[in-house]
C-alpha cells in the first residue's frame, strides 16, 4: 500500500494506492471504516486514537465481496470497542512543534539579484551603474537607507516618476514565516463491556496552527464517536455507532489555495514590507495581510444501526446494517481592497472588494443485509457460505454566490452590492446509486486445502439502463503444505512453523470514472450575455450538446495472484511473497480520431486496456534476549515491492507521443541527451540547429548543447512519434519503483523505541515548467520570481562547473530548460525517517498506588531525516511536482494515561 501526501497544506488529504498504477482514469483503494465506505479525505479527519486495527485486501479474489469500488484493493479499518468488564478510561495528550521540512533556499543578495534581473528581464537599462554600486555598498553596510526618496534616486526614471527606490535586503521566508508552530491533540475514551451491554465513547480535539507570522492559518478539529451493542436475547444483538466531526479553518484569502505560498516566498528581495510612509510596498504582501479572510467549516455526522440474529448459535446468523452520513462543507470569503504606494504621497488601491458564500451538502446512505453459515463436519470439513445484498445512494448539492465591487470595505457582505457589482451564482446536483448482490463459498479440508469462490453482480447509475449491471467472479485456492504428514521431518529439520502456497483469480468492475456522474448523457453548456440584444437585455445562450457513446459500461479489472507464506523458528521469522498480474480492460477514453467535418469532439468509449505486473515481499523477525537481567523484546520488518504498467490497447495507430500508445510503459520520460555547455559562440554556431528546443533567442557560449541523435543537423522532436522521435529517447520513468519500508521496534524495562523508515528505491523526475517549477528554476523560469541561492550556481559564475547554464530569459518557461533532458533529470529515490518514537511506561507497582493502570510518556518525531539526491532545495523527492506548501517536520511530547 502506498500513501502519498500531495504537500503540507492543512486541508489536503493523502492518496492511497494499492499495487501501483491502476487506470488511465485513476483509481484509489476502497476504504471502509466499520464497514462504511469513506473517502481518503474523510479518513484523514478521523481521530487516530479511535482506530483499533487496519488491514489491506490486495488481490481481486479477497476484495471481490466488496464489489463495485473494490477493483483496486480495499483498506479495512475498525474502530475501538469495549473489551473489559471493568470501566476503563484512556486519556491522551500530545503537544508538538511543526517546521518546514524543505523550504526553497532564497537569496537576499540584492546586488546579485539586480545583476540577474537585468539579464533575465532582458532589460540592460533596468538598473543603472549607480544603483548597482549602491546595492553592493548596502550589502557591505546594511545601515545605509533601504529606501531612497525620489529626490535622492539613483535612476533618473525614479525621479521623473516620483517613485521610491528600494534597496531592502528582504529574505521573505524569514520575514513572513515562523520557524515553528504548535500542534496539539487531546482525546479521552470511556468503555465498558458487560453481559448485556458493551459501549465505547470517545472525544478528541486537534489544533494545528499555521506557519505565517501575524496571520491566521489555523485548523481546528473536534471528534466524537460512540458505539454500543446491546444483547436483547441470547440470539439477538442490536447496536449503533454515532460519529461527529467538525473542522474549521481560517486563513488569509490569498492563502486559501496552497498554490499561493510559493508566490509569497518569491517576492523580490529588494522590496521592503513598508514604504517610509507606512504603506505596503508590494501588492502580494498587502494582499496577504489586508486582502481579506476565508473561513471554512465542515460538519460530518454519521449514524449507523446494526443487528445480528443467530438462527443457529455459532453456526448460522443474519446481519443487517443501515448507515446514514450527512456532510455540510461551507466557505465564507471576503476580498478587500488595500493600499500600496509607489512614491511619496502616491497611493494605489488594489483588490476588488468582494464577498462570497459557497456550500456543499452530501447525503450518503448504505444498506447491507447478509447471512453467514459456517460449520465443521466430521472434524475435517469446514464449510462457510455467505450471501447478501448491498444498496448505496449518494446525493451532493452545491451552491455558491459571489458579489464583486462592493460599496464598502468595512462591512464586506454580499448584500452590499453596488451599481457596478456583478453577481456570480452557481448551483449543481449530483447523484449516484449502486446496488449489488454477492455470495461467497469457502471449503477447508483438514486444515490443508482451502478453496474460496466469490460472485458479485453490481449495478451503477453511471451507465444507461441496458449496461448498468455486470457480473464479477473470483476464486482462490491455498495449500498448507506444512500440515502434510510427509512434511513433518522437513518441518523439524528446517524449523518450519507454517508453509502455505496460495493462488487466486478475480474480476471486478470499476465505475468510478473521473468523478463523472452521467457519462452517458449529452450535456449542454451555458453562455452568459450573448451578443444579440432582446428587449434591451442580453439573453442566455446554450451550447451544442456533445456526442456520447451509446454503450458505455464497466471497466473490468482482472487479477492473477500467486503467493507463499512461511514462518520459521517458532514464529520468530516470517516471510510473505506475492506475484501478481492485473489487467485493466475496457477503460473509458476517447474513440477513434474523427475528421473535423464531424463537428464535435470524439465521444468517450470503452476503448483501452493496460497490464500491471509486480511483486511484494514482507520479511519479519521478532525475538527477545536478556539484558541486565530483564528481557529485551525486539522486532524488525522489511517490506519491499515493485510494479510496472504497459498500455496493451489504445487507438493511436501513429503512436504519437502526445497520447497513450500500445507498448507504452506508464511513466516513461522521453527527453534529449545533454552534452554539456557550448564552450564558445563559434562552437554554438557550428553545431546542429537547436532552434526547435529554444525560445527564439540565439545559442551562445554557456548554453546547453544537445546530442544530434539522428544526425539530421537539427535538434527537434521529429514527428513526435515512437518511430520518429527526433533526437529524443526514453531517459527515465517517473513512476515509483521499489517502494519499501523498514519498521524497527524494541522494549525493555518500560522503555520502548520505534523507528519507521519509508522510501522509494528508483524514480526519475523532471522539474515542471511554468509555475510548477519555480522552486527549482527560479529566475530561469520567470524574471519576476525571487532569486534562489542555487540560481547563482550557473555558467556565468562558475563556467562548465555551474549547475545552471548561461543566464538567459524564460528558458525554463518556454525554452531549452522546459524540454525534458538528461542534465536536469532528477534522481528522486529517497529514504525518509517517517517516525521515531521513544517512550517510557512507569512501573505498575508505582502507578497502581494512584489508581492508574498505565502511565506512559513519549517523545516523537515525524519526517525528521531524509536522505535524497535532489539538486535544488525546496524540491521534495516524495512529491517533486506541484508542491506549493512544503512538507512538514513535527517533534512532539505525549502522554498516555489509562485508568
Amino acid at each position: 500500500m502506498n500513501i502519498q501526501m500531495s504537500d503540507g497544506y492543512a486541508l489536503n488529504s493523502p492518496g492511497i494506492n494499492i499495487r501501483g498504477f491502476t487506470s488511465i482514469n485513476g483509481g484509489d483503494a476502497f476504504i471502509l471504516v466499520d464497514n462504511v465506505p469513506v473517502t481518503a479525505a474523510e479518513l484523514s479527519r478521523i481521530n487516530p486514537a479511535d482506530i483499533e486495527s487496519a488491514s489491506v485486501l490486495k488481490d481481486a479474489a479477497s476484495a471481490a465481496i466488496y464489489g463495485a469500488r473494490a477493483a483496486f484493493g480495499v483498506v479495512l479499518i475498525t474502530t475501538k470497542t469495549a473489551k473489559d468488564e471493568k470501566l476503563t478510561v484512556d486519556v491522551n495528550a500530545n503537544y508538538g512543534l511543526r517546521s518546514f521540512l524543505n523550504l526553497p533556499e532564497m537569496s537576499d543578495d540584492i546586488y546579485e539579484f539586480m545583476r540577474m534581473q537585468k539579464i533575465f528581464a532582458n532589460d540592460p537599462s533596468r538598473y543603472t551603474d549607480e544603483q548597482m554600486a549602491y546595492a553592493k555598498r548596502r550589502m557591505e553596510d546594511p545601515s545605509l537607507p533601504e529606501v531612497l526618496h525620489p529626490n535622492e534616486a539613483l535612476n533618473p526614471s525614479s525621479t521623473s516618476r516620483g517613485r521610491w527606490e528600494y534597496y531592502a535586503i528582504s529574505k521573505w521566508t524569514d520575514i513572513l514565516m515562523k520557524d515553528y508552530s504548535p500542534v496539539q491533540t487531546y482525546d479521552v475514551r470511556v468503555a465498558q463491556k458487560t453481559d448485556r451491554l458493551s459501549y465505547s465513547v470517545s472525544s478528541g480535539y486537534y489544533r494545528q496552527e499555521g506557519m505565517m507570522k501575524t496571520l491566521n492559518d489555523n485548523l481546528n478539529r473536534y471528534n466524537f464517536r460512540g458505539n454500543a451493542t446491546y444483547k436483547l436475547t441470547n440470539w439477538w444483538d442490536v447496536g449503533a455507532n454515532i460519529t461527529f466531526t467538525r473542522r474549521t479553518f481560517d486563513c488569509a484569502t490569498l492563502l486559501d489555495d496552497s498554490w499561493n505560498y510559493y508566490r509569497v516566498i518569491q517576492t523580490y528581495p529588494i522590496v521592503p514590507v513598508y514604504t517610509p510612509e507606512g504603506y505596503y510596498a508590494d501588492s502580494w504582501v498587502g494582499y496577504l495581510h489586508e486582502g481579506g479572510d476565508v473561513e471554512r467549516s465542515l460538519n460530518e455526522t454519521q449514524v449507523s444501526f446494526n443487528t445480528k440474529i443467530d438462527i443457529l448459535k455459532d453456526t448460522w446468523s443474519v446481519k443487517a446494517d443501515a448507515n446514514f452520513k450527512f456532510t455540510n462543507d461551507g466557505r465564507e470569503y471576503t476580498q478587500l481592497s488595500y493600499i500600496t504606494s509607489d512614491g511619496p504621497g502616491v497611493t494605489n488601491s488594489s483588490g476588488n472588494p468582494s464577498a462570497g458564500l459557497s456550500n456543499t451538502t452530501e447525503r450518503y446512505t448504505v444498506f447491507n443485509l447478509y447471512t453467514d453459515f459456517h460449520r465443521t463436519f466430521a472434524e475435517k470439513h469446514f464449510v462457510q457460505a455467505l450471501a447478501g445484498f448491498n444498496q448505496e445512494h449518494f446525493r451532493q448539492v452545491s451552491s455558491s454566490i459571489v458579489v464583486d465591487n462592493l460599496l464598502t470595505n468595512s462591512l464586506p457582505t454580499i448584500n452590499l452590492s453596488g451599481p457596478s457589482s456583478t453577481i456570480y451564482k452557481g448551483y449543481g446536483v449530483n447523484t449516484l446509486s449502486l446496488r449489488g448482490v454477492f455470495a461467497r463459498l469457502n471449503y477447508i479440508f483438514d486444515n490443508k486445502y482451502i478453496l474460496e469462490l466469490n460472485g458479485r453482480r453490481d449495478g451503477t447509475s453511471r451507465y444507461q439502463k441496458d449496461d448498468r449491471f455486470g457480473f464479477f467472479p473470483s476464486a482462490s485456492v491455498a495449500w498448507t503444505l506444512s500440515n502434510e504428514s510427509f512434511m513433518k521431518s522437513v518441518n523439524d529439520a528446517l524449523h518450519i512453523g507454517s508453509l502455505k502456497l496460495r493462488g487466486s483469480y478475480g474480476a471486478l468492475g470499476n465505475q468510478n470514472i473521473d468523478n463523472v456522474y452521467y457519462p452517458y448523457i449529452a450535456t449542454m453548456g451555458v453562455i452568459n450575455n450573448i451578443t444579440p440584444l432582446i428587449d434591451n437585455g442580453q439573453p442566455l445562450g446554450i451550447t451544442q450538446p456533445g456526442v456520447v457513446s451509446g454503450d458505455l459500461t464497466w471497466e473490468t479489472v482482472r487479477t492473477f495472484n500467486g503467493g507463499a507464506d512461511l514462518t520459521l523458528f517458532d514464529g520468530k521469522f516470517d516471510l510473505t511473497f506475492d506475484r501478481f498480474v492485473r489487467y485493466t480492460e475496457n477503460m473509458m477514453t476517447k474513440s477513434k480520431t474523427l475528421p473535423a467535418i464531424f463537428g464535435a469532439g470524439e465521444p468517450r468509449t470503452n476503448a483501452a486496456d493496460l497490464k500491471t505486473s509486480g511483486w511484494e515481499l514482507s520479511v519479519g523477525w521478532r525475538d527477545h534476549l536478556a539484558l541486565a537481567g530483564s528481557p529485551l523484546h525486539y522486532s524488525a520488518r522489511l517490506m519491499l515491492a515493485d510494479s510496472r504498467t504497459w498500455i496493451t490497447r489504445y487507438d493511436n495507430p501513429d503512436r504519437n507521443l502526445g497520447d497513450y500508445y500500445v507498448g507504452q510503459e506508464i511513466g516513461e520520460l522521453w527527453g534529449y541527451e545533454t552534452l554539456g555547455y557550448f564552450a564558445s559562440d563559434e562552437e554554438a554556431a557550428g553545431w546542429a540547429n537547436q532552434s526547435a528546443v529554444g525560445n527564439g533567442r540565439p545559442f551562445l557560449a554557456g548554453d546547453l548543447k544537445f546530442k544530434d541523435i539522428d544526425n539530421s543537423g537539427y535538434i527537434n522532436q521529429g514527428s513526435n512519434t515512437v518511430d520518429d522521435p527526433g533526437d529524443r529517447r526514453i531517459i527515465g520513468n517517473n513512476r515509483n519503483r521499489l517502494p519499501y519500508s523498514i519498521d524497527l521496534n524494541a522494549d525493555w524495562k518500560g522503555f520502548d523505541l520505534r523507528i519507521f523508515f519509508q522510501g522509494v528505491g528508483k524514480r526519475d523526475a523532471y522539474p515542471s515548467e511554468a509555475h510548477n517549477g519555480e522552486y527549482f528554476w527560479g529566475q530561469y523560469n520567470t524574471p519576476w520570481a525571487g532569486m534562489s541561492v542555487k540560481n547563482l550556481d550557473n555558467w556565468d559564475y562558475k563556467g562548465d562547473a555551474g549547475y545552471f547554464p548561461r543566464m538567459k530569459p524564460d528558458i525554463a518557461y518556454n525554452g531549452e530548460l522546459a524540454k525534458v533532458q538528461t542534465k536536469y533529470l532528477q534522481d528522486a529515490s529517497y529514504l525518509r525517517v517517517k517516525n521515531l518514537t521513544v517512550g517510557y511506561t512507569l512501573p505498575r507497582q508505582l502507578t497502581g498506588k494512584w489508581n492508574v493502570d498505565r502511565l506512559r510518556f513519549y517523545l516523537s518525531g515525524e519526517n525528521i531525516f531524509t536522505f535524497h539526491h535532489m539538486e535544488v532545495p525546496g524540491n521534495d523527492p516524495e512529491r517533486n511536482d506541484n508542491v506549493y506548501y512544503p512538507f512538514m517536520k513535527v517533534v512532539s511530547l505525549g502522554l498516555n494515561i489509562g485508568f
